[in-house]
């Protein structure tokens, strides 16, 4: 080797080194302008932060900073990996991450945290008796506006996961439990829902405290899985038994008891693609509807590819009632269950929405209104946007 050379090896070596400090530091930003920008992070379970609009004043400057700041941080390159490797970090020294919207509960079980739920659970965001009067009201005045034009309307509140298994919360939950605002309305009614409106929770709870009783939601998952699924079925069935007593519905699935099954939301939050389980399962069964595009111009509707809003249609339906299904992610195994008993179902991925009806019902009529949403956002119309949890 020559003495020349030598003398370069040094400086070659700063260089290089040098390029790959500022590779390293370039590297999100190049990734995020070189790949398309994705809306639903399966992760954090959560949409992400979107472009806002170029400022028009400079008083919507300083909110316009805040908005792109949101951005960034949820489209910088490589975000998925550092957050995986930030939570494996932790993992070593066993430190659960505060930044995770989820919490460790006993034998196992994961909660999910966010939307003041936990606060709900312990009675320490009460509605007033007027805000539960309002609610009462607007629930009785779909009804009544849907009846006048002949239409069934069916309520569904898919409770959280706390409400039914409080037991696995944390030590002494039941001792320290408050009343929810569920509690607060079920109180508020006399301790009877109304005849629209099946009391799930109830339901699932006196199931659930049966002893050696199958799960009805995942430990590791914000949801109902499909047990739960098919029995939040069943009580809507049983309404459109009443209501159509000339139709034969179809109520006879399959459910496979145990079946192993990969990570839930909650764990995926954690990066804790470990955490799998066994749960009850609905058996794969042939299909005879169809899934078609939304066709018709309903507003305002989610255009994320995971909230999907669409039209099932039976080839041969006979003389089954055709729906318009308000819904959420709890939704998502009930779809192929009521679209087999539908001659067709209109899916809207959000909660009720009288505008989105009066649009439908101009080329779509149906004979039933279903809405399905969680418990934890079931009051959320009631409040202003700094008031809802």
């Amino acid at each position: 080797m020559s003495t020349h050379f030598a003398h370069r090896i040094p400086r070659l070596s700063n260089w290089a080194m040098i390029s790959l400090f500022f590779l390293a530091i370039l590297s999100p930003s190049l990734r995020m302008l070189t790949s398309p920008i994705v809306w639903w992070s399966s992760r954090e379970n959560r949409v992400l932060a979107t472009m806002p609009p170029a400022p028009k004043s400079i008083g919507d400057f300083i909110a316009w900073r805040a908005e792109i700041d949101n951005f960034l941080k949820d489209h910088f390159g490589f975000r998925e990996f550092y957050i995986k490797l930030y939570h494996e970090t932790l993992r070593l020294f066993n430190v659960m991450p505060v930044s995770v919207p989820v919490l460790q509960g006993l034998d196992g079980w994961y909660f999910f945290t966010l939307f003041h739920m936990i606060d709900d659970f312990y009675g320490r965001i009460p509605l007033s008796d007027t805000q539960l009067q309002t609610w009462i009201e607007a629930q009785k005045a779909r009804k009544r506006w849907l009846g006048e034009r002949g239409i069934h309307y069916l309520l569904l509140i898919a409770p959280n996961k706390q409400s039914i298994y409080p037991q696995m919360l944390v030590p002494n939950a039941l001792a320290m439990r408050g009343q929810s605002r569920y509690d607060q309305l079920l109180a508020k009614l006399g301790g009877e829902t109304p005849d629209f409106m099946p009391d799930l929770q109830r339901i699932f709870k006196a199931y659930a405290d049966k002893p050696s009783s199958p799960l009805l939601y995942y430990k590791t998952d914000t949801h109902w899985n499909d047990l739960g699924a098919y029995l939040a079925f069943g009580e809507i069935m049983k309404k459109l038994s009443a209501w159509f007593p000339d139709t034969n519905f179809k109520t006879d699935f399959l459910i496979i008891p145990q079946v192993k099954r990969g990570s839930g939301d909650l764990a995926k939050m954690m990066m804790r693609s470990d955490l799998g389980e066994i749960s009850p399962m609905l058996a794969p069964a042939r299909r005879h509807f169809k899934i078609l595009p939304l066709s018709y111009p309903i507003s305002d509707i989610p255009r994320e590819p995971d909230r999907p809003s669409f039209l099932t249609r039976l080839p041969d339906p006979g003389n089954r009632p055709r729906a318009l299904i308000f819904r959420d992610s709890f939704f998502v195994p009930m779809v192929p269950l009521l679209a087999e008993n539908f001659s067709e179902i209109l899916f809207i991925w959000k909660g009720y929405d009288q505008k989105n009806v009066e649009e439908a019902l101009k080329y779509f009529k149906p004979d039933v209104v279903i809405e399905e949403i969680v418990e934890r956002a079931m009051f959320d119309f009631l409040l202003s946007p700094k008031e809802q949890p």
